[in-house]
């Protein structure tokens, strides 16, 4: 990795293989990430990570998730104690799959209890402490009606719409929550015209009502519930399986996917005969792609190659051209930023299945490796300042 002079990763270990990370959205004050383990033999764990940007201290508060092994955990953007999770575990001999909604413990309890009475003599603060497994998650409710392989739960991020939605071995299911979000309501199904899903990974369109992007193998489908049929499809966006998708959260019609042929390509939904950029930033499959949150020429993607890049796309971006200072009309406007990778994290040493933005800091994200390793990492302090100044 590049050094950058204003920021070191923090590194979290998770004691089990793992794949399953999200930030908890609700959470806009602290910069918080969620990370579940995968172990077929031991009891499964969700790690709540408390990170401080200022001095790089980390909080880690450690859950018990006895259903079984996590394959995709998701956050309430409204309930910050709600999670969703997808688990599976062996019955009668076979690998059976479920989700349910979940609540946490309040972490500061938690991590106090994990304090020895040795910590309390010496006067240890809780700050920049690991707690005890000793709390496990409790559950809500089961989402009922799902069959075969389950692949992930996408949360509604539009207030007030209190809304998942479920993807299993040949649906996608829509489902409505009480105002509590603790009970489900209603339920939607739309069939899908592939028969078994694989490698499925959905997202919300943030601009145009009830629409979800999904991936499944080869396809990636725009599905309207309000109509309750695709709107839109790309048959074979990368020459392999595509495995991620994200909707540009400035630009309405523009996503991005992730593939297994190492690029990641932008479109532009209205016009899907090519792409509008193809990007080749990976020796290996493409696991993950992101926008920012707030600053769309900015893009994360991570691999199975253990590293994650950071791209800055200022061609697609929403605001590509900066804009000239009033006092300043006669003064020639600088030419946007090239399109480029600004940086490879390699901190990781296997596969990097999943990355996060934070939903509090905008220059701040997570990554996850199956060996358990999670990095909390920066975009480099000389990027922000072209982006802000």
């Amino acid at each position: 990795m590049a050094e950058d002079e204003s920021f070191s990763p923090a590194i979290h270990g998770l004691e089990f293989p793992s794949r399953a990370l999200c930030a908890r959205l609700a959470e806009t004050d602290e910069i918080h990430f969620l990370a579940a383990t995968q172990s077929v033999t031991s009891e499964n764990q969700i790690h709540l990570l408390t990170y401080n940007d200022e001095n790089s201290e980390l909080d880690k508060y450690i859950y018990a998730h006895p259903a079984g092994e996590v394959w995709d955990i998701k956050s309430s953007p409204f309930k910050k104690d709600i999670i969703s999770s997808v688990y599976s575990r062996i019955e009668g001999g076979k690998q059976r799959f479920f989700a349910s909604l979940w609540t946490l413990p309040d972490e500061q309890a938690t991590l106090t209890e994990g304090l020895s009475d040795a910590d309390d003599s010496r006067g240890v603060s809780p700050r920049n402490r690991k707690s005890s497994v000793n709390t496990a998650v409790t559950k809500l409710c089961n989402i009922e009606g799902l069959e075969g392989r389950v692949s992930v739960v996408c949360w509604d991020p539009k207030e007030g719409s209190n809304a998942i939605i479920c993807i299993d071995e040949s649906t996608v299911k829509l489902y409505k929550l009480d105002n509590d979000i603790s009970q489900l309501i209603s339920c939607n199904t739309i069939p899908t015209e592939e028969k078994k899903h694989i490698n499925v990974n959905a997202v919300f369109n943030p601009h145009l009502g009830l629409i979800d992007c999904i991936t499944s193998g080869e396809a990636v489908t725009g599905l309207d519930f309000r109509v309750s049929k695709p709107v839109f499809s790309i048959s074979r966006p990368h020459s392999l399986t595509t495995r991620d998708v994200d909707f540009n959260p400035n630009k309405p019609y523009h996503i991005a996917t992730g593939g297994d042929d190492c690029q990641v390509k932008f479109w532009d939904i209205r016009q899907l005969t090519n792409p509008l950029i193809t990007r080749k930033d990976h020796t290996h499959w493409v696991w993950g792609v992101q926008y920012n949150p707030n600053h769309d020429q900015l893009v994360i993607s991570c691999s199975s190659d253990s590293n994650v890049a950071l791209s800055r796309l200022t061609s697609i971006a929403s605001d590509p051209i900066p804009i000239l200072d009033e006092d300043f009309q006669d003064t020639p406007a600088k030419p946007p930023q090239p399109d480029e990778l600004i940086m490879t994290y390699d901190v990781h040493e296997d596969s990097v299945y999943k990355i996060q933005w934070s939903s509090a800091n905008s220059w701040v994200f997570a990554s996850l490796s199956y060996d358990g390793r999670l990095a909390i990492n920066h975009v480099p302090h000389s990027e922000t300042l072209k982006i802000l100044l």
